[in-house]
């Protein structure tokens, strides 16, 4: 993760024109789908969970420049669900997510709407999991920890995103 943020700062510092007091810092909220899959022993049977991620956003990157910086804090869902003959059921794992992303967003020239795409690595701090289930008439819904499950507390991984920048009032909305 420390060779992806050197690499993310060294592209950014390098496209980014003029001088340090010239720099664009953003704040917004960001929401979007989050698709996740367990891995590991035992994880083949697992169909990926459909969730939502929501948070806070800041982005440094210079007007004009191709290449910037984005980090925040994000509630990101996580888990997998499965389903057989005998029943179905899910893991759901919530974590509260900092990413550290190389953020791509070409100018549009007189447009007001400007793609923006990133890729990186992010931490994430586990807040919640539990396992539900239901077959033979049972139900299940278990914190993890009464379950037994081995479970992260601290979950690193690869981030994508995409999206689009508009302006509303003086700030600059982008919904990933």
């Amino acid at each position: 993760m420390r060779r992806a943020f050197v690499v993310a700062a060294f592209a950014a510092a390098l496209a980014a024109p003029g001088s340090v007091s010239a720099q664009a810092f953003q704040f917004g909220p960001m929401a979007g789908v989050s698709i996740a899959n367990l891995s590991g022993d035992d994880t083949e049977e697992f169909d990926s969970r459909t969730g939502f991620f929501a948070g806070a956003q800041v982005v440094w990157q210079n007007p004009g420049a191709l290449f910037g910086l984005e980090t925040g804090a994000i509630y990101t869902q996580k888990g997998a669900s499965f389903e057989d003959v005998e029943g179905e059921g899910a893991f759901e794992l919530n974590y509260i997510e900092v990413p550290v992303l190389l953020r791509v967003a070409p100018p549009m020239g007189a447009s007001s709407f400007t793609p923006a795409f990133g890729l990186g690595a992010t931490v994430g701090f586990e807040i919640g999991c539990s396992a539900t289930g239901e077959g033979g008439g049972v139900e299940v819904d278990v914190d993890c920890e009464e379950a037994e499950l081995d479970t992260k507390s601290v979950d690193f991984g690869l981030t994508a995103t995409a999206g689009v920048d508009f302006p509303v009032g003086n700030m600059s909305l982008a919904p990933f």
